[in-house]
């Protein structure tokens, strides 16, 4: 169609014009199939969801948290919570409800979403999304964690974390170019002044656990809707 229309123009018609112009006509068409499109961060090329598992203990609510095996290649031996990658397939909270039931065992069924708590956008591309939910367990000796990827469990009564505030240490973010960066085409070539950031990192210390990085700050997280919600009740 493009190759007849441009037939009818005498020689010497810039036919690249002409089909910049039939590109700019579809402008409608844009605006017809894009209006319900979401947008998201650019430049993130990873999506994780996690579970904040909740559960009553002793007559007291609790945090679960596990250790990661020894014999994992990411984070062995820290103390996480369950979840993993967002597969294209599936939301984020099916994720994060298939991801604690392959690492802590515990049915889906058994696991009841109470809310989704603020996403944290990483310094490394990636995004990760968390859900608070509770566990119909009555005792840890329910939960049969897989040892391929949890060492152990363990819990923490949710008082603790009200009581305590965490530890918080600040990381630079920095800006490293590569070395065959453009600087020429810049203005101030290797003298422009980037900007810098900071990130905070947070540390709870629990009988001989360490709680910190992006799980500890998803537990801050938390307690910031369980207060709000204790408040506003």
């Amino acid at each position: 169609m493009v190759l007849q229309k441009l037939l009818q123009f005498p020689l010497g018609f810039n036919a690249g014009q002409e089909v910049r112009q039939l590109q700019f006509d579809k402008i409608d068409e844009l605006k017809e199939k894009s209006h319900k499109r979401k947008p998201g961060p650019l430049g993130i090329s990873e999506y994780y969801s996690v579970l904040l598992p909740l559960v009553r203990l002793d007559g007291i609510w609790q945090i679960l948290f596990q250790v990661r095996s020894n014999d994992l290649s990411t984070q062995p031996g820290e103390v996480g919570l369950p979840g993993g990658r967002v597969e294209p397939t599936e939301s984020r909270s099916e994720a994060a409800l298939r991801e604690s039931e392959e690492e802590l065992g515990v049915s889906k069924n058994r696991i009841e979403l109470l809310t989704e708590l603020d996403y944290l956008v990483t310094p490394y591309n990636l995004i990760i999304y968390a859900f608070a939910g509770r566990l119909d367990i009555s005792s840890l000796s329910d939960i049969p964690y897989n040892p391929a990827e949890v060492r152990e469990i363990f819990s923490v009564p949710l008082q603790f974390f009200l009581e305590n505030s965490p530890e918080i240490y600040r990381v630079e973010v920095t800006v490293q170019p590569d070395k065959d960066f453009p600087y020429h085409l810049i203005p101030g070539g290797k003298d422009y002044d980037w900007r810098q950031g900071e990130y905070p990192v947070f540390f709870y210390r629990y009988d001989n656990h360490i709680i910190w990085g992006f799980t500890a700050r998803l537990i801050r997280a938390f307690l910031e809707l369980w207060e709000e919600a204790v408040m506003s009740g």
